[in-house]
Protein backbone atom coordinates (compact mmCIF):
# COMPACT_ATOMS: atom_id res chain seq x y z
CA UNK A 1 0.00 0.00 0.00
CA UNK A 2 1.40 3.32 -0.79
CA UNK A 3 2.23 6.09 1.62
CA UNK A 4 -0.86 8.11 -0.12
CA UNK A 5 -3.51 5.99 1.09
CA UNK A 6 -2.13 6.70 5.03
CA UNK A 7 -2.85 10.26 4.40
CA UNK A 8 -6.55 10.49 5.04
CA UNK A 9 -6.39 7.81 7.75
CA UNK A 10 -7.35 8.27 11.21
CA UNK A 11 -5.13 6.64 14.05
CA UNK A 12 -6.55 5.52 17.08
CA UNK A 13 -5.22 8.28 19.24
CA UNK A 14 -6.22 10.69 16.82
CA UNK A 15 -9.68 9.48 16.84
CA UNK A 16 -9.58 9.86 20.77
CA UNK A 17 -9.26 13.50 20.30
CA UNK A 18 -12.08 13.35 17.56
CA UNK A 19 -14.52 11.32 19.64
CA UNK A 20 -13.28 13.87 22.77
CA UNK A 21 -14.68 17.13 20.87
CA UNK A 22 -18.23 15.40 19.16
CA UNK A 23 -18.78 14.15 23.24
CA UNK A 24 -18.24 18.06 23.86
CA UNK A 25 -20.59 19.39 20.93
CA UNK A 26 -23.24 16.74 21.69
CA UNK A 27 -23.30 18.01 25.55
CA UNK A 28 -23.22 21.85 24.52
CA UNK A 29 -26.30 21.01 21.97
CA UNK A 30 -28.22 18.71 24.24
CA UNK A 31 -28.35 15.55 21.31
CA UNK A 32 -28.52 11.90 22.11
CA UNK A 33 -25.42 10.15 19.48
CA UNK A 34 -28.37 8.12 18.29
CA UNK A 35 -29.77 11.55 16.46
CA UNK A 36 -29.77 12.50 13.18
CA UNK A 37 -28.17 15.82 14.23
CA UNK A 38 -25.32 13.55 15.68
CA UNK A 39 -24.74 11.58 12.98
CA UNK A 40 -24.40 14.70 10.69
CA UNK A 41 -22.08 16.08 13.47
CA UNK A 42 -19.73 13.28 13.23
CA UNK A 43 -19.25 13.04 10.13
CA UNK A 44 -18.70 16.80 9.41
CA UNK A 45 -16.35 16.30 12.43
CA UNK A 46 -14.37 13.65 10.78
CA UNK A 47 -14.58 15.35 7.19
CA UNK A 48 -12.64 18.21 8.74
CA UNK A 49 -10.09 16.41 10.32
CA UNK A 50 -9.17 14.29 7.02
CA UNK A 51 -9.11 17.98 5.54
CA UNK A 52 -6.06 18.96 7.37
CA UNK A 53 -8.11 20.63 10.15
CA UNK A 54 -6.09 19.23 13.19
CA UNK A 55 -5.95 21.74 15.91
CA UNK A 56 -8.73 21.32 19.01
CA UNK A 57 -10.64 24.97 18.77
CA UNK A 58 -11.15 25.04 14.83
CA UNK A 59 -12.56 21.75 14.84
CA UNK A 60 -14.79 22.81 17.37
CA UNK A 61 -15.90 26.06 15.67
CA UNK A 62 -15.67 24.65 12.19
CA UNK A 63 -17.79 21.27 13.08
CA UNK A 64 -20.52 23.52 14.75
CA UNK A 65 -21.89 24.98 12.19
CA UNK A 66 -24.15 22.43 10.48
Amino acid sequence: MSLSHHRDAIFPEQMTEVADIFSELLQQRGLSRSSEEAELLAARLLSLYQSGIHDREPLRQMAGFI
